[in-house]
């Protein structure tokens, strides 16, 4: 009998010890892995009122482009981010780590699970217009000016005809397109 038991209690703290070291679901899902790396790099353009062809805002908006998406992230089209990150970085940028295109992948080869929806984080705000709040200053071009389509990057000095009266410290300047289509960052 005591045998019986102590082989019973042992099964026990066996069985305690199994679950307890065992390691955790690891299993990638839009809820916990996708959907943080979605808002910071994709929905900032891909939501309603900016100038992405379509929303990434929700769970269905990106499974319903799941292949797309990690195409576009693994051959580096997406997010359109030129500049080399090893090199330097900038306020804003929006560029993936290898580590991230790889969880998008292998979710999306994984079936694109959802995982609990619930316990997500949440979606990201956004401003109707400006993304910095309201302006102190608001220039416009005199007459628009329109980009032609290269599909290459494009610089240009243009001067607004407006002079500020007094020495003035500038903080922070917005550029916002006539067009959505045309590219802001």
């Amino acid at each position: 009998m005591k045998k019986i038991i102590g082989v019973f209690v042992f099964m026990i703290v066996l069985v305690f010890v199994i679950i307890y070291f065992y390691p955790k679901d690891n299993s990638i899902t839009y809820a916990k892995d996708i959907a943080p790396i979605i808002y910071k790099n994709c929905t900032p353009c891909h939501r309603l009122g900016a100038q992405a062809p379509f929303l990434l805002q929700t769970y269905n908006d990106v499974v319903r482009r799941g292949k797309l998406i990690a195409h576009v992230v693994d051959s580096r089209i997406m997010p359109p981010w030129p500049a080399d990150p090893d090199y330097s970085h900038f306020v804003g940028e929006k560029f993936l780590s290898k580590k991230e295109i790889e969880l998008i992948k292998n979710w999306v080869e994984a079936g694109m699970p959802a995982g609990d929806l619930e316990s997500m984080p949440e979606a990201p705000k956004f401003p109707d217009n400006s993304k910095l709040g309201k302006p102190d200053l608001v220039l416009q071009m005199p007459e628009p000016f329109l980009v032609k389509g290269k599909n290459m990057d494009q610089f240009y000095l243009m001067k607004i005809p407006f002079e500020i009266p007094c020495d003035t410290f500038v903080k922070t300047i917005e550029f916002i397109p006539g067009s959505k289509k045309l590219f802001t960052m």
